[in-house]
Formats: C-alpha cells, structure tokens, sequence
C-alpha cells in the first residue's frame, strides 16, 4: 500500500509539473518570474516543473493567483 502511494504521490508531481510548465510558457513567464512571484528560488522551480519536487501549497496558491495563472494547472 505505501509504495503505491508514494507512486500515486509521483504521478500528481509530474503531471502538476508538466502543467505549471506549460501554463507558465503560455503566460511568456520565466522560471525566475515565477520564482519571484512565489517566494522561492528558481532551481525550485524547476525541480517542481520536472516532477523532482513537489510545490508547496502557498507557491502553488501564489502562481495561480498572483501572477494571473488559470485554474487550469491544478
């Protein structure tokens, strides 16, 4: 059961990831600009974009609502 989880728990991460990705280059934002927005470093960024990480919910929050991303990541 837990290694499931942890898989479920990786496949959320990539495709978060995948879409914030996505959703950020449509919006012509840099991982920098988002770095900014959210308070976090860009390598983190990255790390999350890729599936590596997971984003918190605060810099999730953040790149949806304060620099205008749609709904549509999550």
């Amino acid at each position: 059961m837990h290694n499931q989880t942890v898989m479920e728990a990786q496949a959320i991460n990539t495709k978060l990831g995948k879409r914030l990705r996505a959703t950020r280059k449509a919006k012509g934002l840099s991982q920098s600009n988002l770095a900014d927005a959210t308070g976090v470093a860009f390598q983190q960024i990255g790390r999350c974009e890729s599936g590596e990480n997971t984003i918190s919910t605060p810099a999730l929050y953040c790149s949806v609502g304060c620099c205008a991303l749609t709904r549509e990541i999550c």
